[in-house]
């Protein structure tokens, strides 16, 4: 049992020291690839974000489970042959969805009233389903991948999307590729959907030789309960994580709507990192709980906690760059947009509030608590468009960031709740957190204060010492773990 545990431990922290070697990779071609959108045309940047709209609408929907279905249930299947039944049954299931719903989709498409699919105009429905299946299909290998622990190879074609549409739009921007004006929902469709089938090719190539294909359907005990609260759940996820840009989209216009986007990724680049870790972390959080006794608790609460430091301290220290740079960031991107500076630190806050969040749900998710989970992200999203819907009319963005950042931390205090009453799990530090909190607010007055780049650098040093001295972390264990 001992060596067991530590060997699990061992991989997980491989498995974070991957993703967040991979994810840090990431950073960077995602400030790239939002420069080269805004700075090719707004039209782009509409396009770009109505496609993320799409994204999420495919992976809500279309893909039966969701993604911590995976990282739930293989980690427990010992056998490879019952891991290839199951992955082969999960596929079926999916593939069962997609055809379902892509018939719905293209029936009722029409119908839908255009404050909510805005300039989300299909033109071409071959490439949509090429889309649709390809996403689906590459997406759930990926996922896979992390569930049975492989998270090298995991962790590298997740990042295949950002890389190939990075290099895709600095093609463009040196002229080597035409602007494909008019087109550029249609280009994206197909670029993102290739990038996805070659991502499903590979997982293929890697999966079938070491488990086998074993065309027979095989779903361990729990895995309807949990795949259907998790779907639903997913549903709300989406309309939580979206239903800002479609009413963005639907009262405010295209234009607006490009410059929300921008801020928004921007800003969540402050949740990038736990979210990419997340069906890692639960991964490892499952294995953990098959032994199913006292002591895997308390191990599970032990990670959970030396988990939560470092994702503050990562959070704090990329929150604490954007306050205090945020004018020479925004003005980066600003080549045909005027971007909203009150929102973007706005944003900021709401990105760090909820950074403990996603760790928080993958414990309950494995400790498989569904039906208050799913309830918990009901009164969240509920909460959410009502106070965007009264607020857009009257205030605008503006209104929609503060609805946002009142539900975030409606949803933190639920969490919290579910993981010490529900999960047993001693939550971190509660003072730890307001103090952190606090400086980052301190932060963002001193950004206004301290006008002169080296004085801000300073402060940023300054507050990160601070930071790690607080929660007791090495700023260094992640880069040891990955050369271990």
């Amino acid at each position: 049992m001992g060596n067991i545990m530590v060997n699990d431990k061992n991989k997980l922290a491989i498995g974070v020291a991957f993703f967040a070697f991979f994810s840090f990779l990431s950073l960077p071609l995602g400030y790239v690839r939002n420069w080269l959108l805004s700075s090719i045309s707004i039209e782009f940047v509409s396009a770009f974000a109505s496609i993320n709209i799409f994204i999420g609408l495919v992976n809500t929907f279309f893909v039966f489970g969701a993604t911590n279905v995976y990282s739930t249930f293989l980690p427990k299947i010992k056998d490879p042959s019952k891991q290839s039944q199951f992955v082969f049954s999960s596929y079926l299931n999916s593939a069962i969805l997609m055809i379902l719903m892509s018939v719905f989709f293209f029936l009722y498409y029409s119908k839908l009233p255009n404050n909510i699919i805005g300039t989300l105009q299909i033109s071409n429905w071959l490439l949509v389903f090429f889309f649709i299946i390809f996403y689906g299909f590459g997406q759930t290998g990926v996922n896979t991948l992390i569930g049975l622990r492989e998270y090298k190879l995991s962790a590298i074609l997740n990042s295949a999307q950002i890389l190939f549409v990075t290099v895709f739009l600095l093609l463009i921007i040196i002229g080597l590729l035409p602007k494909f004006v008019g087109y550029e929902f249609n280009t994206f469709l197909c670029l993102i959907g290739s990038v996805w089938c070659f991502v499903f090719v590979i997982f293929l190539c890697y999966f079938v030789p070491r488990k086998g294909f074993h065309i027979r359907y095989y779903l361990p005990k729990g895995y309807w309960s949990q795949a259907f609260f998790v779907h639903l759940g997913t549903i709300l996820t989406f309309l939580y994580g979206y239903a800002d840009q479609i009413l963005v989209l639907g009262y405010l216009g295209e234009m607006e709507l490009a410059q929300y986007f921008l801020i928004v990724q921007i800003a969540s680049l402050i949740t990038f990192l736990p979210i990419r870790l997340g069906n890692v972390f639960q991964s490892g959080f499952s294995t953990i709980l098959a032994d199913n006794t006292q002591k895997a608790n308390l191990e599970l609460t032990l990670q959970y906690n030396k988990i939560a430091r470092y994702i503050l301290l990562l959070t704090f220290l990329i929150s604490s760059i954007l306050v205090l740079f945020n004018r020479e960031i925004l003005s980066i991107f600003s080549n045909n947009l005027k971007l909203n500076s009150l929102c973007f630190l706005l944003l900021v806050i709401r990105y760090f509030i909820g950074s403990l969040g996603n760790i928080h749900s993958m414990i309950i998710i494995s400790k498989e608590k569904n039906l208050s989970f799913f309830l918990m992200n009901t009164y969240m999203v509920i909460i959410q468009i009502v106070l965007s819907l009264v607020f857009v009319r009257t205030h605008g963005v503006l209104g929609i960031v503060v609805s946002f950042i009142i539900s975030t931390i409606i949803a933190q205090l639920n969490l919290a709740y579910l993981l010490v009453k529900k999960c047993r799990i001693q939550h971190f530090d509660i003072k730890i957190l307001f103090v952190v909190f606090l400086l980052l607010i301190v932060l963002i007055f001193l950004s206004f204060v301290f006008v002169n780049i080296f004085a801000r650098i300073a402060l940023f040093v300054f507050a990160v010492f601070i930071v790690v001295r607080l929660l007791k972390t090495d700023i260094f264990y992640l880069i040891k773990m990955f050369v271990k």
